[in-house]
């Protein structure tokens, strides 16, 4: 489960392009191999703050210089070559359980982290369409995937998140997750990376 690395790098990817309007690509496996001083676990799962601490500290070097490999190594950060690495000040915490403090971290920041019930069949097998099922446990979290805008059908929210299951899952890799009813628990615990850049938004 490197949920964890590939949503908050994905967050970190945004926030990047924000500031700079490049799309670089990031290394998740430098947190999969190198965060465990930080809290991280590997390819076992952790919280998005581990890869927090780990960006703020050491800083995320690119996918070309970091590869992704789908399985935890022992950490090269200190022999690739002398790269450039983008670090973040800190991060947010988004207000809980509420959807305009979720479309508002959006649209402030970019893409933001949400921690929902992944192991629900509705959701593992989910095709297409707008997605709703009681049975997605709120206090049951598990797996992070990444906000990254959000859509209104019938006079609800539903927020666009991209998850890390590759593109042959859901709709191109998206899922549409109905907001009102904290379906899977998509409000339960909303966070964004924040570059050095933008410290200014926190205001």
């Amino acid at each position: 489960m490197s949920c964890w690395a590939h949503a908050t790098v994905g967050a970190l990817e945004g926030a990047l392009f924000r500031v700079t309007n490049r799309l670089v690509p990031l290394s998740e496996q430098v947190l999969v191999d190198c965060a465990k001083p930080y809290g991280g676990n590997g390819c076992s799962g952790t919280w998005p703050t581990a890869a927090y601490e780990y960006m703020k500290a050491e800083g995320i070097p690119a996918l070309t210089d970091y590869p992704y490999e789908g399985k935890e190594q022992l950490c090269r950060a200190n022999s690739v070559r002398p790269v450039q690495r983008t670090h973040i000040s800190t991060h947010v915490n988004v207000t809980i359980n509420n959807i305009v403090a979720l479309k508002m971290a959006i649209s402030k920041y970019g893409p933001t982290v949400v921690i929902i019930d992944g192991e629900t069949l509705s959701f593992t097998s989910y095709k297409r369409g707008y997605y709703y099922d009681g049975r997605c446990r709120k206090g049951k979290l598990n797996h992070a995937v990444l906000a990254v805008g959000w859509t209104v059908h019938r006079e609800e929210t539903y927020f666009i998140l991209k998850n890390s299951w590759s593109e042959n899952w859901g709709e191109a890799g998206y899922v549409l997750m109905r907001a009102p009813t904290n379906t899977c628990g998509v409000l339960q615990q909303p966070t964004v990376p924040v570059l050095p850049q933008e410290t200014e938004l926190l205001g």
